[in-house]
């Protein structure tokens, strides 16, 4: 795909990444929260693009839940892991330390640590009859360099099918 130029939606500029999808969003500080406007553009540049960044947002844990509730009803993970140190059940700490991933209650299969290898393609919850509308991350420590969260496109991949194959 080639580059893309950016774009302004209210309030938002839109950076698209020039890949199959992904965009970077400025102009907007999440820390103090979001009209509806705001969030209209949100899901429009969403949907456009798929995968949306935004940089330098020190979200607390109360505005992470502020902002994800602003896009629909959040999901009590506590299916997946026990809250850890006393997050709301909305919230799942996934970490790359065993330490943190036992005090987390995390399933076994996360006990030993993502030990920075790959670890298996999966999407979050798309077996359910609705799945959710999608989910919303924050880093809070990551590597200078790699790192191992990939997304794609099922849209292009698709598209890209034969018709014997779709």
């Amino acid at each position: 795909m080639g580059a893309q130029s950016s774009y302004r939606d209210g309030a938002i500029e839109v950076v698209p990444s020039g890949g199959p999808l992904g965009a970077q969003v400025r102009g907007i500080d999440l820390t103090v929260g979001i009209d509806d406007s705001t969030v209209a553009a949100i899901e429009r540049a969403w949907a456009r693009h798929l995968v949306l960044v935004w940089h330098d947002q020190p979200l607390t844990t109360a505005q992470h839940l502020a902002l994800g509730c602003r896009f629909g009803r959040l999901e009590d993970m506590n299916h997946v892991a026990s809250a850890a140190s006393g997050l709301p059940p909305e919230i799942l700490v996934i970490a790359n330390e065993p330490e943190l991933n036992n005090a987390a209650d995390a399933p076994p299969s996360y006990l030993k640590g993502f030990q920075n290898k790959y670890v298996q393609w999966h999407s979050d919850n798309s077996y359910r009859d609705i799945p959710p509308k999608g989910s919303l991350l924050t880093v809070k420590a990551s590597p200078p360099s790699g790192g191992v969260t990939i997304f794609s496109n099922m849209y292009a991949a698709y598209a890209a099918l034969s018709p014997e194959m779709k």
